[in-house]
């Protein structure tokens, strides 16, 4: 009996999804439970109804890719040995790699780092600390922290051949001699994988029309035991890439629920000064230990903005939480978009004036409107098809070093076992397109009902200002 189909469940995505009986036990979980509780793409279904869909569902489906990916380079390479206990460990991996994610994500993440980086900070037990970068988890870390202190994750994995520290050590990249470690963390990996196919399934966009199976089939080990492609699936990769790109741009970074992530950012940024919510190192870590983290998702935080729009004193602070609650969004005034070379320096210094400019007129705005200047929000992102260019030179620093670690790559010599990043191969599509990026500004303002009919004229102004 294949013991990855312990018992099946029906997807959306594939059909079904089979599962192991360790898998079935770590579900059930209430660690895992909680992630039906927080959503994959935190305010896109505002936009988009049906992306509202949860990390469990997504967390299953990276299990699921990783386990065909390791199954397919069992078949197709024996030599290889790859055991069931291998993929056993790596399906875990995918499992679990977001259970240490906060509610509404990135968006929570970033507010969270932006708070505790701010000045000498409290702890929970009232001690200062300046070491900001040690004072809070990013989610990969949080996630080791349940897997190291959730009783009953640790009573599942700590007798098995599957020890927690085998799990996170592989979603952290942590262990530099680790097999198959761009299976979770690369351009090609079972994550960004299942992330856009869920993603176009309940959008209803067509990004998802990918080659799933021709890619999985046509996946090798180089010497390196780096997962990367044959030749063959040159093309299908090339597609996968650019369909990651667009779906990117119109629904994560789509106009409005952009606006959103940004009043849902100052409003957690409200909650965090007020003492509504407390997220250094050590309040997680205590959250986690005393089992107060399977109840930390988006529908406490929710409660928690309902709350403080109820009581706040804040004028503003009301007015963006109520922006949230209600589904009234920042309006966009203004927007720039440029693709140019990502390795020139000119294209960048022009972008880096812009925002610059935007960011001084803010407050020349905000006075002859009356409207304060925390309610004008610039937005400025750079958009790259892949993690390295085609022109960058690999190991040329460590941080471009660690973007070609996870870089999607192309089996070049079959005999060798030589592989080479998607970005240097002549043919490749991503060879040129690489090169560019999006460099994309944007200009938001929350205007109250009384407001709204100032947008034109804010409009207007704005494109004046900027012209000139």
């Amino acid at each position: 009996m294949d013991p990855f189909n312990f018992k099946r469940i029906a997807d959306p995505v594939y059909g079904t999804i089979g599962l192991s009986e360790l898998e079935v036990q770590v579900i059930n979980t209430r660690a895992f439970l909680r992630l039906r509780n927080v959503k994959q793409l935190g305010l896109a279904h505002y936009v988009f109804p049906g992306v509202d869909y949860s990390r469990f569902a997504h967390s299953l489906g990276c299990c699921h890719v990783a386990g065909r990916i390791l199954d397919s380079i069992r078949r197709t390479d024996p030599a290889a040995k790859i055991s069931d206990s291998d993929i056993q460990r790596y399906r875990l991996a995918g499992l679990l790699h977001d259970i240490g994610h906060y509610p509404f994500s990135h968006a929570m993440e970033e507010a969270i780092k932006d708070f505790y980086s701010g000045g000498i900070l409290e702890d929970s037990e009232g001690t200062d600390t300046e070491d900001h970068d040690a004072s809070i988890f990013k989610h990969e870390r949080a996630g080791r922290e349940v897997l190291d202190q959730d009783r009953e994750l640790n009573r599942l994995l700590s007798g098995k051949d599957h020890r927690p520290e085998s799990i996170w050590s592989i979603f952290m990249r942590e262990d530099p001699n680790i097999r198959f470690a761009n299976l979770v963390s690369s351009d090609l990996d079972s994550d960004r994988i299942d992330y856009l196919l869920r993603t176009a399934h309940h959008s209803g966009l067509p990004y998802g029309s990918v080659d799933l199976d021709y890619i999985i089939s046509q996946m090798r080990l180089d010497a390196d035991s780096n997962i990367c492609i044959s030749p063959k699936a040159l093309r299908a990769a090339d597609h996968l890439l650019l369909c990651r790109y667009f779906d990117y741009l119109q629904v994560s970074f789509h106009k409005t629920v952009a606006g959103f992530e940004l009043v849902l950012k100052d409003v957690i940024g409200a909650l965090l000064k007020e003492g509504r919510l407390r997220c250094s190192r050590t309040d997680v870590t205590s959250m986690i230990s005393n089992d107060e983290w399977f109840e930390f998702d988006d529908t406490s935080l929710v409660q928690k903005i309902r709350l403080y729009a109820e009581e706040s004193t804040d004028r503003t602070g009301k007015l963006k939480a109520r922006s949230i609650l209600d589904r009234t969004p920042p309006r966009l005034v203004y927007k720039k978009e440029s693709l140019a070379n990502r390795e020139e320096d000119h294209g960048r210094e022009l972008y880096q004036q812009s925002k610059r400019l935007l960011e001084a007129k803010r407050d020349e705005w905000a006075n002859e409107f009356g409207i304060e200047a925390d309610r004008w929000y610039v937005w400025p992102r750079v958009m790259e098809l892949t993690k390295v260019g085609s022109h960058e030179p690999i190991g040329a620093d460590e941080e471009t070093k660690k973007k070609s670690e996870i870089a999607a790559k192309v089996l070049t010599n079959e005999e060798s076992l030589e592989s080479e990043i998607i970005t240097t191969i002549p043919q490749s599509l991503m060879k040129i397109m690489s090169n560019y990026a999006n460099f994309m500004l944007r200009l938001y303002v929350l205007l109250t009902p009384e407001e709204q009919e100032k947008r034109s004229e804010i409009e207007a102004r704005v494109k004046k200002d900027l012209a000139g």
